[in-house]
């Protein structure tokens, strides 16, 4: 298990951490990000997972293009809102900007907050 440093901002990086992750991996089940619950709490959030999640959800509704082109075959086994299966950028974009798209879609199962 490695914990990772990380604060929330804005700056617009070109390749986040992320996105070579996504682009080295087969499944996103072989993703596993881990947050230190201990460094979180000074944020002043009850719910920790969700907070980090939210912030990831805003990544992916700010940078979905980016991060469906990393791999696109990671998230083909999703649907969009019409219940039709994902096959482009814009297709995962439909997803990323729904209101179905929360912190508690299966997407974000790979963040974990310990």
């Amino acid at each position: 298990m490695e914990f990772k440093r990380w604060t929330p901002r804005d700056n617009d990086e070109e390749d986040s951490p992320l996105i070579c992750y996504l682009r080295n991996i087969n499944s996103l089940s072989q993703l596993r990000c881990f947050f230190d619950k201990a460094k979180l709490i000074n944020f002043g959030e009850s719910d920790l997972e969700g907070y980090v999640k939210g912030i990831f959800r805003t990544l992916f509704i700010n940078k979905g293009v980016d991060i469906y082109n990393s791999n696109p075959t990671l998230f083909n086994q999703y649907n969009r809102p019409n219940g039709q299966s994902i096959q482009n950028s814009t297709h995962f974009q439909e997803l990323v900007n729904s209101s179905t798209f929360l912190v508690k879609y299966p997407i974000f199962n790979f963040i974990q907050v310990k």
